[in-house]
Order: structure tokens, then C-alpha cells, then sequence
């Protein structure tokens, strides 16, 4: 529901999506704060097991997201679907020339996307064992720098999953690689904010 008021906010009303959703995502927060009243819950013990399990050394949850990356590149490639959003996100006003539904696209990529959020947060409370209204902000500037190194524009176009899968992983790498040389958190932060700058340079 989230993600589809999201769509339509970039979509009927024009507002640039990397603020639509910043919006929305404070919008929420705040909600969430109210409800929870800024207490933390602790998640079923059945999805913190989940979470941890691990094949060969390495954790499951990797593995689904590779299995991600891999279904929407197929997708996006060898369905008319795909191409139709791919279409529909280069260039909106010659993908309705084309005939395509655009406005169904544009909030239906919103809605689906909030559902991969969804998820994706529930893993990370299971990892974390809880859920709270603050578990996953650090988050927030890696998963924006993913994309841009990945070399979706911000202000829309053609992009690719693969190559954003590869920038969140190379990412998440050059973290953990500034933390293991003993760095702070804020030198982590201007790291990354100096590999998105790079990016859009490039």
C-alpha cells in the first residue's frame, strides 16, 4: 500500500522519486514510532533460525538475494513485461507513444518494490533478532550509493540489476574493509558518500 501511494506521489504528482521516498520513509518512521512507542520487539525464534542458516560457510540470505538478482535480470530481458518497465523507465513518454500503460508500470514498480523491501526487512530483523523503528538506517546511504555505482542515473533512465547486485556487494566490501583498518563510522559514511560523488562524477 506504502509503495503504491509512493508510485503515485512520482507519478501523478511529478515529485522526483528519491524525495517522494525519503518522504514517505519519514512519514512512516514517525508512524511506527507512535505505534511501537520507540520500543524494540523481539522477533520469533523460528525467524531468527532462518536468518543464520548457512550452506557451505556462506549465509542463506545471500544466496536469495543472488537468486533475486538473477529472476529480474531474466525478467527484465526475455519477458514483455521486463521490457515494457524497462521501457517505461527510460523514457515514459515514448513508452505511452508505444502504447504501454505507463502510470500501471510506474506505481506498479513502486508497489513491488516496497514488497521486496518488506521482505528484505524481515530477514534483517530475524538476523538482528529484532525489529524497531531505527534497525536498518545505516543502511540508507549504501543501498542509494548501490545504485548510482551501479549507474542508474538519479534522475531515472535505463539501468541494470546486475551491475547494481555488484555495487551493493562492492559496498558493502568497502565498509567492512574501512572498519577493518580501524576507521570510525564517520569516516565509513564519507567514504561512501565519496564513491557516490565519484560515480555521478564519472
Amino acid at each position: 500500500a506504502i509503495g503504491t501511494i509512493n508510485g503515485l506521489l512520482v507519478a501523478k504528482l511529478n515529485i522526483t522519486p528519491i524525495v517522494a521516498t525519503l518522504a514517505t520513509n519519514a512519514i512512516m518512521m514517525g508512524a511506527i514510532r507512535q505505534i511501537s512507542r520507540g520500543s524494540p520487539i523481539t522477533v520469533p525464534q523460528y525467524l531468527d533460525d532462518f536468518s543464520h542458516i548457512r550452506f557451505g560457510g556462506l549465509p542463506l540470505t545471500l544466496g536469495l538475494a543472488l537468486l533475486f538478482v538473477i529472476l529480474v535480470s531474466v525478467m527484465t530481458r526475455s519477458t514483455v513485461m521486463g521490457r515494457r518497465f524497462v521501457a517505461v523507465g527510460a523514457n515514459p513518454v515514448t513508452a505511452l507513444a508505444a502504447g504501454i500503460p505507463v502510470l500501471r508500470y510506474q506505481v506498479g514498480t513502486y508497489a513491488l518494490a516496497s514488497v521486496c523491501f518488506c521482505v528484505a526487512g524481515i530477514l534483517y530483523a530475524g538476523y538482528i533478532g529484532s525489529a524497531s523503528h531505527v534497525a536498518g538506517n545505516e543502511y540508507l546511504l549504501p543501498a542509494i550509493a548501490a545504485v548510482v555505482v551501479g549507474g542508474t542515473p538519479f534522475s531515472g533512465g535505463r539501468g541494470s540489476v546486475v551491475a547494481s547486485g555488484v555495487a551493493a556487494l562492492f559496498m558493502t566490501q568497502l565498509g567492512q574493509l574501512v572498519l577493518s583498518l580501524g576507521a570510525s563510522t564517520p569516516v565509513q559514511l564519507l567514504v561512501q558518500a565519496g564513491a557516490i560523488v565519484l560515480a555521478m562524477t564519472i
